[in-house]
């Protein structure tokens, strides 16, 4: 008899650490969404401009000559598509728990029209602005 009762609650222990396991294993597995900067690029009427260089890149808040030697954690290129529309992908940019993610430079140019600004990037998100181009 006493045997049955040992086995019940090594049963029971086993049972509740399977679900521990589980929990654990679960919790950890948080799912980290795209972080990601759309640039919208239009012409002074409004009509997207497609085949504008676009450029987004942090500089640093002390721009002192000893700190403009460091090299832009973030400066990505892309060209407006059909839509006028440019994308960036800033995922690899991203620390899970990081708070807040940055404020970015925007510079977007096609032929003697150009267009500069800045865009603030929250993680996790679409992020989209729109330039018109002057």
């Amino acid at each position: 008899m006493t045997n049955s009762r040992i086995s019940k609650r090594v049963g029971a222990l086993a049972i509740l650490f399977y679900f521990g396991v589980v929990f654990f294993v679960l919790s950890g597995c948080v799912k980290i969404k795209p972080t990601s900067a759309i640039i919208h690029v239009k012409y002074p009427d409004g009509t997207m401009c497609s085949g504008a260089q676009v450029r987004l890149y942090g500089k640093p808040l002390n721009e002192d000559t000893s700190e403009l030697s460091q090299e832009f954690r973030i400066d990505l290129n892309s060209v407006s598509d059909a839509n006028g529309r440019a994308y960036f992908d800033l995922s690899e940019f991203y620390d899970a728990g990081q708070t807040g993610f940055a404020i970015l430079n925007v510079d977007a140019t096609k032929s003697n029209l150009s267009s500069s600004g800045l865009i603030e990037i929250k993680e996790q998100k679409v992020n989209e602005q729109f330039f018109f181009l002057q």
